[in-house]
């Protein structure tokens, strides 16, 4: 989340409870709705990738609907 630019660093709150420095340090983060970057991030990290984690709606953005197809791969 502090990759994204989440209010933990509009506050400038360098760590979460129970996200460690190690966590945060292997956390890969993509642009939402960008099937494309998804996918080549996920390529350009083969065999690395445990889980595709995504808010389904992104509270730092507002209310911003997914595009046709992205929930779907």
């Amino acid at each position: 989340m502090v990759k994204a630019g989440s209010g933990v660093a509009t506050f400038n709150i360098q760590t979460v409870p129970g996200v460690t420095a190690a966590i945060a340090n292997d956390t890969l983060t993509c642009a939402y709705n960008d099937l494309d970057a998804v996918k080549r991030l996920v390529a350009e990290n083969k065999d690395q990738v445990a889980a595709i984690i995504v808010e389904p709606v992104a509270g730092n953005m507002g209310c911003i609907l997914p595009q046709p197809g992205f929930w779907k791969d």
